[in-house]
């Protein structure tokens, strides 16, 4: 059934077109839910670890850093060129560490 169908009908028959009562499901109710329909939870998916880091480098403040490394280059900056380079892996390294500890929890 639609959401829609639902909003036109009364309480007593959405229960009954759902098959429950007002005292909520019976355990056997439940259990056969459950194994028909599974648990009701949303499946999550998983980045490979190469793609999330390089995921690091594309965004607002990255494309800012990539920009500034260009431009120190050309200008002759080498020293300027290594420190925020190093600064752009660094914040590669540092967010893939905290969703790697995040998705361990």
């Amino acid at each position: 059934m639609h959401a829609r169908e639902f909003k036109e009908m009364s309480v007593e028959e959405a229960m009954k077109a759902l098959s429950c009562s007002s005292e909520g499901l019976t355990n056997a109710e439940a259990q056969k839910r459950l194994e028909t329909y599974g648990i009701n939870e949303i499946p999550t998916k998983k980045k490979s670890m190469p793609l999330l880091f390089i995921s690091k480098f594309y965004g607002p403040i990255p494309i800012m850093l990539w920009l500034i490394i260009i431009i120190s280059y050309v200008l002759g900056h080498i020293v300027d060129f290594y420190v925020v380079l190093a600064l752009l892996i660094f914040n590669a390294m540092s967010l893939l560490q905290r969703n790697t500890r995040q998705t361990h929890q």
